[in-house]
């Protein structure tokens, strides 16, 4: 079935830009979009998902030994590549 939507220049932009990279057609990458976010249900669920997450990592540091590990590899961000 053929639909027409009317999308925004930025938005067909950032289609174009993946449909380029991953080479595919617009249309696919449209339709793989709409099917992922209708799967994921509303942004409300997603919200009660990623909650549902909080306090679930597993880690046999404590909470202590974390934090000092995490400051411990911080850098100066030299050397940094730039994101396109």
């Amino acid at each position: 079935m053929q639909v027409s939507i009317y999308l925004d220049e930025s938005l067909i932009r950032r289609v174009d830009r993946r449909a380029r990279r991953e080479k595919r057609s617009r249309s696919e990458v449209v339709s793989e979009l709409l099917s992922e976010a209708l799967r994921q249900g509303p942004r409300s669920d997603r919200a009660g998902r990623l909650k549902a997450l909080a306090g679930s990592w597993m880690d046999e540091r404590s909470p202590e030994e974390i934090v000092e590990d995490v400051y411990a590899r911080r850098t100066s961000g030299e050397g940094r590549a730039e994101l396109a």
